[in-house]
This record gives C-alpha cells, sequence and structure tokens, in this order.
C-alpha cells in the first residue's frame, strides 16, 4: 500500500476482486491476508499473458518509479523486516 500510495481499504478491496476472479488466493496469519497469485487456477491462456505483461513492463517508467518507492517503504507485517 504504501509503495503504491493507495488506502488499506482500496488494496483489501481490490485483491478481492482479483481473488474472485481467480488470480490470486490468500490466507490468514493473525491479523492479516497474505495474497499470492493462484497459478494453479489460471488456465494456460491467462498464464501466458502475466507473462506477456511481465516482460513488456519491466523497463516501464511507472513499474519502476513504484520498485523504487517500494525499497524505501517500511515493511510491517508477517515475516517483513523492519527497516
Amino acid at each position: 500500500m504504501q509503495a503504491l500510495d493507495i488506502s488499506q481499504s482500496r488494496a483489501s478491496r481490490n485483491l478481492g476482486i482479483l481473488e474472485g476472479a481467480g488470480f490470486v488466493k490468500s490466507r490468514r496469519e493473525g491479523l492479516w491476508m497474505v495474497y499470492a497469485i493462484d497459478e494453479q487456477a489460471m488456465n494456460s491462456y491467462v498464464a501466458a499473458l502475466i507473462e506477456v505483461l511481465r516482460g513488456s513492463l519491466v523497463n516501464e517508467e511507472i513499474i519502476l518509479w513504484d520498485r523504487e518507492r517500494l525499497s524505501r517503504a517500511v515493511r510491517v507485517g508477517p515475516r517483513a523486516i523492519r527497516k
């Protein structure tokens, strides 16, 4: 949320939509919900599309900017390292 400059409620809402569409799965760890890409549930077309997007976006300015902000974000949560 910090790296993308969005609220917790917006992140939860969007992750819920992605989970409903079968793109991500979730599990609870205490008070936290942990989300991950659900590659087993996606068909081969969707998995191939994600790979194309990953490759084409790797050097996009907004992606590089988000990665930079993520590297400076204070990490809080399950298995996170505080700076």
